[in-house]
């Protein structure tokens, strides 16, 4: 449903989608790879275990030897070696397990032909070369197999999985140092309007000392994007379309903050004309983010944001992350933010048809609780919420106690 024949949310999403491609693959280096997603299966290139060994410190038998054991009766048999993890060991891997006798043997060395079972260290009595057993043990116990996890060739992880430390662990068992995903976009930001200062600047009258590049800046790294151009760009057509023009060749992707409405001073738009780049959509009826506009050009995706710093966090949480997971080759229910239903502690009311997206905190007991400060400029809220309440199109009230939708925030 259009109100007032803006894009709704759903519909802006699903927009975004369509015109966003995946981006190059590239092999990286296992410090790049976390959270990124394989472009390539992970499989094994060689049996998993590669040879048979002990699961447990304890002692290689035959387990025929200890059907008797008990605790009144136990069974005593001669060590006769031992076997350390990595081949370091006083009786050969390979010499065959006699009857009557045992083996010392540590976590993760090979198991000596003929037995069949190890008994862990604290279910035994040692006393000098001879070992006491307390109760039989079960035919292949502690015992790891080659090749009963993978063999030589299967496949361990699929494609399109998110690499977690655990994928790397297990690559890096395999002997390998980088893996195949595909590659984060590199990012341009730009930030317009003549009233911005650089952080750090002293505040001066008429000015404002700029919010939104560093939220935007620390945004992306948190979600592991590098930015690789930023500018500050005052309201000047031709500087501004320099600019652009030099974003466009350094970049992906471009956010541009500010310019994005109707505004006397506001050029952007027409230098994104100037540099052919396509619009796609202009405006969703949401609140905060009402002109947000998205367009593209051959393979790069560029968004106007808009200039008030809620706004500008809001929206790229809801659309540019979006569309930067999905480049990466995230799924669209992982590409999103987190959705739950919390309990509404307050009572929640507007005066706009459309949706808005309404700052929160919810809490461990899943109550969530509607910040004050509303306002596309008021930081403070944005700074203290860890969600977002959907406040649906058309609808003016929602109560206390009531259950809403909540998309968590990174982080949550």
């Amino acid at each position: 449903m259009k109100t007032n024949n803006l894009l709704n949310f759903d519909e802006a999403v699903k927009t975004i989608d369509e015109n966003t491609f995946l981006n190059k693959t590239a092999s990286l280096p296992f410090e790049k790879c976390i959270e990124l997603i394989l472009a390539e299966s992970i499989t094994a290139n060689n049996d998993i275990p590669a040879f048979t060994n002990s699961a447990m410190d304890g002692y290689a038998v035959v387990s025929d030897d200890l059907i008797n054991a008990t605790k009144r009766n136990p069974i005593k048999l001669e060590i006769v070696g031992t076997i350390a993890a990595g081949f370091q060991s006083t009786t050969s891997p390979e010499s065959k397990a006699a009857r009557g006798k045992s083996v010392a043997i540590m976590t993760g060395a090979p198991l000596p032909h003929g037995a069949d079972a190890v008994v862990k260290v604290e279910n035994t009595e040692r006393n000098g070369n001879f070992i006491s057993f307390f109760a039989p043990i079960p035919k292949n116990e502690n015992i790891r197999f080659k090749g009963e996890e993978a063999k030589n060739g299967n496949a361990l992880v699929p494609a399109g999985s998110v690499v977690t430390p655990g994928v790397i662990g297990l690559a890096s068992s395999l002997g390998l140092t980088s893996l195949k995903v595909y590659a984060p976009p590199e990012i341009a930001i730009i930030i317009t309007g003549d009233e911005v200062l650089p952080p750090g600047s002293e505040l001066q009258k008429g000015k404002i000392i700029d919010a939104t590049g560093p939220a935007l800046k620390s945004a992306l790294s948190s979600d592991k994007f590098p930015v690789a151009f930023f500018e500050y760009a005052k309201d000047d057509p031709v500087k501004l379309d320099e600019i652009i023009k030099s974003a466009l060749s350094s970049a992906d992707v471009i956010l541009i903050a500010g310019g994005a409405s109707m505004g006397e001073f506001d050029f952007v738009q027409d230098c994104l004309e100037n540099n052919n780049v396509e619009k796609i959509f202009w405006k969703v009826a949401v609140k905060p983010g009402k002109p947000i506009w998205f367009g593209k050009k051959n393979n790069k995706i560029i968004f106007n944001l808009p200039g008030n710093p809620v706004s500008v966090i809001v929206t790229y949480y809801l659309y540019v992350r979006f569309a930067l997971k999905r480049m990466i080759g995230y799924n669209l229910a992982a590409a999103g933010l987190k959705k739950s239903i919390a309990n509404l502690k307050n009572t929640i009311t507007k005066n706009d048809s459309r949706l808005e997206f309404v700052r929160g905190i919810v809490d461990d007991n899943n109550f969530v609780t509607p910040l004050k400060q509303r306002g596309s400029a008021m930081l403070s809220g944005m700074a203290n919420a860890n969600c977002l309440i959907n406040f649906p199109q058309n609808c003016n009230r929602i109560s206390a106690g009531e259950n809403v939708e909540i998309l968590l925030l990174p982080g949550e």
